[in-house]
């Protein structure tokens, strides 16, 4: 699923018209490259893919929609923040709820969705930080993305999720 999002992602804004870089709520002289306005569909898809494992495989549907509200408020502030000109990185938000998730409610055991949010995390950083000169947006992305998780933590969401096990393939030890 997160395959599938990074291509529909390459395939949306590789139609689009390029975007400005925006430091705080100014948009600046030069164009976000494709490859970084991208990445963050890797993680959407895997959420999604999460959120319907979650939903088909379980018999408790509270904790598939529990998740799915959190989803849903970090990708609207995502949104709203582009239409608002909040000074607020997108993508900060999406990979503080994703890595906490992945690190804590998840206990680290998906090893390949951690290493994959850490190497967009340096890379969003690389930008920000160095290409843009832009410390705001990713402190305030990254202070809600985390304030996000720890409402849903905090309050149990996801708790089936917290004790999931890996899925093996078949004849696979466990």
């Amino acid at each position: 699923m997160g395959a599938a999002a990074l291509a529909i992602g390459a395939l949306v804004f590789s139609v689009l018209p390029p975007f400005p870089a925006v430091r705080g709520s100014t948009p600046l002289d030069v164009m976000t490259p494709l490859h970084y306005q991208i990445t963050v569909f890797l993680l959407f898809g895997i959420t999604v893919a999460e959120i319907a494992w979650e939903w088909f495989s379980r018999p408790n549907w509270r904790s598939a929609a529990s998740y799915f509200a959190q989803f849903a408020v970090v990708v609207g502030l995502s949104l709203l923040r582009l239409a608002l000109f909040i000074p607020v990185s997108g993508h900060c938000l999406l990979l503080a709820y994703f890595l906490l998730r992945q690190a804590i409610t998840f206990r680290g055991q998906y090893t390949f969705r951690l290493a994959a949010g850490l190497a967009i995390f340096v890379q969003v950083i690389i930008y920000k930080w160095f290409v843009w000169r832009d410390a705001v947006t990713p402190l305030t992305g990254f202070a809600l993305g985390a304030l996000a998780w720890a409402i849903g933590h905090a309050t149990g969401a996801g708790r089936l999720l917290h004790s999931a096990q890996p899925v093996r393939a078949a004849g696979q030890p466990t």
